[in-house]
């Protein structure tokens, strides 16, 4: 019996199995995650528990980086910047930053062969992936979720012909473990036991893999058979079950983990006794129960947005076919083919020609529906991967099937982890916020001890790369990705961010203000004089370079403009964080003071906003960040009524990076599209969003960069919603970047800064009414555009007078809890 229909237009769905994992479809609670690949002979279904990760808790300061420090700047000042470079790479950088692992991996054996009708599923509208296929005159059916109420995962497996259910369960780990079958309280259950490694040298392929005595995270985890009308038999090293209508089986887990700085060896918690509390508190509810919970908790969130593009005739394509169609369309270069024409690029100095054929491509996306399929699973893969009392969102979300990971699937902050969480305010989900705020007060504990011994600075410092035991050091490798301060400044911004969409003051008073104002210290510190500005050094623009004056190439120098534009950022923003709770007056004009004397934006020969303090030539013209450019997106620094001729000169930047192959894949593409939003390019926007999924999507739509991170996902979900809707500019506009290709639609729900709910219509290319749900008493701006000219302001059916000031702004007055409407 069917508990809940598939949402048709809300499904990812597929005519075979998965041969390979970036098929598998996922499902998650926050904490727990799983793959499921929807095999018929062996079924496979890889598990993933969110604190289990190699390591422990380490001091990787190094008190010989402050004796290095002068010397560093004095090298980089008298413009000896390979010399700097060295003593950084020597001096001042640390060591490896420890991976996130996979836990542990169910094998339902079926040896069902030659089957029919087969359909694999997702259904994004209620989080629940089915697989249902018939053999002879039996349908069978396999129902998966993972409850965030509850903690478990849930698997359903059913036959529609009576005891026509026979298969086999294991049960493993790729990590050191132990596998027991066990009867406890009346239920057969698979227990996995184990520890992860205290080392993986994780950038290394097949690297080093070190277990010690007595360290490395203990896991336990348990597949129980809740309800089973079958026979069930004990093998040893496997269940067999037979003659079954029927079988529950629930997943439960926990690690030692008690916190980063607990050795969760010998200081952990008690991993046993964590999954019998979750078993314990579900064991006598029943299916039904554990789905209406289950349903009721997701939909709450889920069901707050909704958006279209108007009719949708391909939902009866499989989504690989759909991706096909798109992926198939002339001149789409395959992704090797764009990796080695990035190449010749940069080698050759040659600006990019755009794919032949491309414009006819745009042309033929006639798929519209898959791109609001694609921003919903954005939406989708937040709620699975950051809820409440979960880590937050990875390079990989939750899902990692790999003891040595890309990257190490650790948090990296020189834009990675601040990308995951950018469409968690707009897109009406900041309840999945919290895992981030957590980590950001954790790394700033850690992070005050690196600020302290690293650099004799007060405040807290943050570098590229942190993971589980919040790691604030640098890591190992070149200065160019590996020396950064600036981690705690950019994740600040998200968390003024949160403030600035919620409203919520006593966050901003108990949890913000003291971290914002934390990093500020340790900026003021780090800031240093030369000649009449204040600048950083060493800097670095993060993992790339420039040309000096001879040709040499170097990754160290000066005051780059990611570094001033984040510490500019985030000094205004606390300034604003000040004001907003009536606190630091004295500190407020410190700040005030700093930001006048930062080292200033550059414009270069090209008219293009430089990268560097001098004007210097990129290594790698189509490089993929675009750090220079984060004044635009995700800050507001640079707008074009403020900064006009900076902006222009933004818009110069990113134009060359294009030229030149940048943004071209995942996550790159995916700041691309919100760059371009923010630069009202309605077609550069569109084309970018086309890009990312006929580029840049694996069949199962996660982000391939490649190979898989998902922060591509959730950058190009935040990118669809600027297209709709921004707010950054201390005004609310509608439609300011929608393409043309958009022709008639509707999102329901997205939130702006403010607090403000909205709904946006528009048909043929114009905005026909928008609903603004206002909690506040005041007043309400809206720019005007060329899409959206509103000519009317409604409140209870009622026309309410407004005015009009700056050639494309209107004013009116608002009340607290009423919905204003705009035609």
């Amino acid at each position: 019996m069917k508990l809940v229909e598939h949402n048709q237009k809300l499904s990812l769905w597929y005519a075979k199995p998965a041969k390979k994992w970036t098929d598998a479809l996922m499902i998650g609670n926050g904490t727990l995650g799983a793959m499921i690949f929807g095999r018929t002979t062996t079924e496979l279904i890889q598990f993933n528990e969110d604190t289990l990760w190699a390591g422990f808790p380490r001091d990787y300061t190094r008190p010989e980086a402050l004796e290095s420090l002068e010397l560093a700047r004095k090298l980089i000042f008298d413009e000896k910047y390979a010399e700097a470079q060295q003593l950084i790479e020597e001096k001042m950088v640390g060591k490896r930053c420890q991976p996130y692992l996979p836990l542990s991996i169910l094998k339902i054996t079926l040896k069902h062969r030659g089957v029919s009708n087969y359909r694999r599923n997702l259904d994004i509208d209620s989080a629940i992936s089915t697989v249902q296929y018939r053999l002879g005159d039996t349908t069978y059916e396999r129902e998966m979720f993972a409850s965030y109420p509850d903690h478990v995962i849930s698997i359903r497996l059913t036959a529609s012909k009576p005891k026509k259910l026979n298969f086999r369960l294991e049960y493993d780990s790729k990590l050191e473990s132990i596998t027991k079958i066990e009867f406890i309280n009346e239920k057969w259950t698979l227990t996995v036991s184990g520890r992860a490694p205290s080392y993986i040298d994780t950038y290394i392929p097949n690297g080093t893999v070190i277990y010690e005595p007595e360290k490395g995270m203990r896991f336990h985890s348990k597949v129980i058979l809740k309800d089973c009308d079958g026979i069930i038999h004990n093998n040893g090293s496997y269940i067999e079950v037979s003659g079954a209508t029927i079988c529950n089986l629930i997943m439960v887990a926990a690690t030692s983990f008690n916190g980063p700085d607990k050795d969760a060896f010998t200081e952990g918690i008690d991993e046993v006794k964590k999954c019998m509390i979750h078993w314990n508190a579900i064991q006598d509810k029943s299916y039904s129960e554990l789905l209406n919970s289950h349903l009721k908790d997701y939909q709450e969130l889920f069901h707050r947005v909704k958006f279209s593009l108007g009719d949708n005739p391909y939902t009866d394509l499989p989504t690989n076919e759909r991706l096909k169609r798109i992926q198939s369309f002339k001149g789409r270069y395959p992704l090797l083919a764009d990796v080695i024409q990035g190449i010749k690029k940069t080698l050759f100095r040659s600006k990019h020609k755009e794919n032949v054929g491309f414009e006819s491509a745009l042309e033929n996306f006639d798929d519209l529906n898959l791109i609001a399929l694609y921003f919903q699973f954005g939406r989708y893969l937040m709620i699975s991967s950051s809820r409440e009392g979960s880590q937050p969102i990875n390079l990989q979300g939750i899902w990692n099937n790999k003891v040595h990971p890309p990257w190490g699937s650790n948090y990296t902050t020189n834009i990675n982890t601040e990308m995951n969480y950018w469409p968690v305010e707009v897109c009406n989900l900041s309840e999945c916020f919290e895992p981030l705020l957590i980590m950001i007060k954790e790394v700033a504990i850690k992070g005050a001890h690196t600020a302290e011994i690293n650099y004799g600075a007060k405040g807290w410092v943050l570098h590229h790369n942190s993971n589980l035991w919040r790691m604030t050091e640098p890591s190992f490798g070149s200065a160019s990705w590996a020396f950064w301060p600036m981690g705690g400044g950019w994740l600040c911004h998200n968390l003024f961010e949160h403030y600035q969409f919620t409203q919520d003051k006593e966050f901003l008073q108990n949890e913000a203000y003291p971290l914002m104002k934390g990093t500020s210290l340790f900026f003021i510190d780090w800031l240093i004089e030369k000649d009449e500005y204040l600048v950083t050094c060493p800097s670095t623009s993060p993992e790339t370079g420039f040309f000096d004056k001879k040709g040499r190439k170097h990754n160290v120098h000066y005051a780059s403009t990611c570094d001033m534009t984040i510490i500019r950022q985030h000094f205004r923003n606390t300034i604003a964080a000040a004001q907003a709770l009536e606190v630091d007056i004295e500190f407020q004009e410190l700040l005030q003071e700093k930001i006048i004397r930062l080292f200033p934006y550059q414009i270069g020969k090209y008219g293009h906003l430089q990268e560097w303090a001098e004007d210097f030539e990129d290594i790698e013209l189509g490089h993929r960040h675009m750090s220079h450019l984060i004044g635009i997106h995700p800050f507001n620094c640079l707008t074009q009524e403020k900064t006009p001729k900076l902006f222009q000169a933004a818009k110069k930047s990113i134009d060359r990076r294009i030229e030149y192959g940048g943004g071209a894949t995942g996550w790159s593409c995916a700041w691309k599209i919100n760059l371009l939003a923010r630069f009202k390019d309605p077609q550069g926007t569109y084309k970018a969003i086309v890009t990312i999924i006929r580029n840049s999507t694996y069949p199962n739509l996660f982000d391939c960069h490649p190979p898989f991170q998902i922060d591509g996902n959730f950058g190009a979900t935040a990118g669809i919603a600027e297209c709709l809707l921004q707010s950054h500019e201390e005004c609310i506009e509608l439609l300011p970047a929608l393409p043309t290709e958009w022709q008639s639609g509707h999102i329901i729900g997205i939130k702006s800064r403010g607090n403000v709910t909205v709904d946006i219509e528009w048909k043929n290319g114009k905005l026909i009414q928008a609903n603004l749900h206002i909690p506040y008493n005041g007043e309400m701006v809206v720019r005007r555009n060329s899409r959206s000219q509103i000519t009317s302001v409604t409140l209870e059916g009622r026309e309410i007078p407004f005015e009009e000031y700056d050639k494309d702004k209107i004013i009116f007055h608002t009340k607290p809890g009423k919905t204003y409407i705009l035609r």
